[in-house]
């Protein structure tokens, strides 16, 4: 869409508005609901730096809060990505890094078990 490509060279951003049937106010009553978790179920969903046993990179947990030191950042985070489907698997040929980012970035979401 040109529009929104001018608007992110331009100002690096865009805004949506008038989505329909999202509600902001619900938004944030899952966000709350997500991160009054106890400190155990939210571990079981960190990114791999923080649990090993989670494969995913970017997408999950991760208690910025509780390691300043390594994540560099003062606020925890809950990532996801939209529903799409993986790129081919990876086989660590790093000739392709834009294969490897592409796979990196598809990574599935992993939600909370309550």
């Amino acid at each position: 869409d040109p529009f929104l490509l001018q608007s992110m060279k331009k100002y690096g951003f865009f805004y949506v508005v008038d989505v329909p049937e999202y509600s902001a106010s619900l938004e944030q009553d899952y966000m709350k609901a997500f991160f009054a978790l106890e400190d155990d179920v939210k571990d079981e969903i960190a990114i791999r730096r923080h649990n090993p046993a989670n494969k995913n990179a970017y997408r999950g947990y991760c208690p910025g809060l509780d390691d300043v030191e390594n994540t560099l950042q003062y606020k925890n985070l809950y990532n996801i990505g939209p529903h799409e489907t993986r790129a081919p698997t990876y086989e660590h040929d790093d000739s392709d890094i834009y294969a490897k980012l592409r796979y990196d970035c598809q990574e599935p979401n992993v939600w909370p078990e309550t």
